[in-house]
C-alpha cells in the first residue's frame, strides 16, 4: 500500500500576507481518494495562501488533463481542467463547514489539509457522462428530442375553430 502524499499546510507558520503551494497531481493522487475511472492525469495545483489575524483565504487555481473513457465509444479522449475557487477558513470556537467554500476551524488549529478539497474540486468537474469531443455535437440533436403540452402558440386559435367570445375577452385582459 502506498504512503499518501502531504497535502497540508502548516497556518500556525504562516506570516500574515500571501504564500504560494504548488502540486502536481497524477492519476495515483485520483485513486487514493476513490476514483479509478482516470486512465492518466497530470494536474497542477497552486494554492495561494492570505493569512489574516480572523481568518486563512485560500485560492486553488488547477489546471491539467485528466485522461477519460468516453461511454459510447470506449475511446480515450482528454479532459482539460481550468479553473480557480477561493475558500475561506474563519477562525472560531468550533469546526464547522458553513458553506461549500466558508469553513469555521478552531483558532488553535494547526494544519490545513486541501487534499480533500483538491479531490473534491477536481471531482465534480469531470463530466457524469464522458463523451469524446467528436461526440459532443450528436448530443445536442433537437430533432430527437419529445416536448409534451402546448407549444406555446396561445394566439391562434387550434385547427382554424374560431375561440369563444368570452376566451377571446379573457386573452385581452391578460395581455394589458
Amino acid at each position: 500500500m502506498s504512503r499518501k502524499a502531504d497535502y497540508t499546510v502548516n497556518i500556525q507558520r504562516l506570516i500574515p500576507g500571501d504564500q504560494e503551494f504548488d502540486y502536481r497531481l497524477g492519476k495515483e493522487f485520483l485513486e487514493e481518494n476513490g476514483y479509478d475511472e482516470a486512465e492518466n492525469a497530470d494536474i497542477n495545483v497552486k494554492i495561494t495562501v492570505d493569512k489574516s489575524e480572523t481568518m486563512v483565504n485560500a485560492k486553488l487555481e488547477i489546471q491539467g488533463i485528466i485522461g477519460l473513457v468516453c461511454d459510447r465509444s470506449l475511446d480515450e479522449f482528454d479532459h482539460h481542467l481550468e479553473m480557480t475557487e477561493r475558500v475561506i477558513f474563519k477562525f472560531g470556537d468550533h469546526n464547522e463547514e458553513l458553506d461549500d467554500s466558508l469553513f469555521l476551524i478552531e483558532r488553535d488549529t494547526e494544519k490545513i489539509d486541501f487534499g480533500p478539497l483538491m479531490f473534491e474540486i477536481i471531482r465534480v468537474s469531470i463530466p457524469m457522462k464522458k463523451l469524446h469531443p467528436r461526440f459532443e455535437d450528436d448530443d445536442d440533436d433537437e430533432e430527437n428530442w419529445y416536448t409534451f403540452g402546448d407549444d406555446g402558440d396561445d394566439d391562434e386559435p387550434d385547427n382554424g375553430q374560431d375561440i369563444d367570445p368570452r376566451w377571446e375577452k379573457l386573452k385581452g385582459l391578460k395581455n394589458k
